[in-house]
């Protein structure tokens, strides 16, 4: 049989041990990976978004979930984000708690 093919014919156990030093790594790492804690709705943060229009949509599409977006709660995630913008808030029947008084309803840049 040519060299390098997956048998060992002399017996002396090279191929078992070269194996091992390839297939052991990827299973270790693979097993890390899964281990790594993945982050929730609630942890994930502004930064994870591209735009402030890019993280109104999440939050527009879960409201509950996403609400550290809306760190003023006026229906609008991630003010601080770059253009492009979504003006359009989360109503408040769908999110948690009412309007701050006196907290604009529009963010800075849409006003």
């Amino acid at each position: 049989m040519p060299r390098g093919t997956a048998t060992d014919e002399d017996g002396d156990g090279r191929m078992r041990a070269t194996y091992r030093a390839c297939i052991l790594p990827l299973a270790v790492g693979a097993v890390i990976v899964g281990l790594t804690p993945q982050p929730t709705a609630a942890q994930v943060g502004c930064a994870a978004y591209g735009s402030q229009a890019e993280a109104q949509a999440a939050y527009r599409g879960d409201p509950l979930a996403l609400a550290a977006l809306d760190r003023e709660q006026d229906g609008l995630a991630c003010e601080s984000n770059r253009a492009p913008f979504d003006c359009e808030p989360v109503p408040a029947e769908l999110r948690r708690g009412p309007i701050p008084e006196g907290v604009p309803t529009v963010p800075r840049a849409c006003r």
